[in-house]
């Protein structure tokens, strides 16, 4: 394996799969941090269809990209905007907080 400036990882010509005539950066998810494949602009990632909501929530909190999984999470409404998981809003003005 070969290293970048970036200090990541350039997959092997053998592990590029079918984006064989591009080269493939091994990356770690920021959010899990598994490694995954990354092919820069045209990469799987662009075939996910996340909303623009959802592209701005991963961007205000990520500054790079995620693995496979926590996109697909982020894509069905598992993790990100509008997940249970989030943290739960302040009441409003008004509003009781019980």
């Amino acid at each position: 394996m070969l290293e970048n400036e970036d200090d990541q990882t350039l997959v092997s010509q053998g592990y590029q799969g079918i984006e064989g005539s591009r080269v493939l950066t091994e990356k770690h998810c920021e959010r899990c941090g598994q490694p995954f494949a990354c092919g820069g602009y045209g990469c799987w990632c662009t075939k996910v269809p996340v909303t623009d909501w959802q592209f701005d929530w991963i961007a205000a909190r990520y500054r790079d990209c995620l693995c496979p999984a926590c996109l697909e999470q982020v894509r069905t409404g598992a993790l990100g905007p509008g997940a249970s998981s989030a943290a739960p809003r302040a009441p409003e003005e008004g509003e009781s907080s019980s």
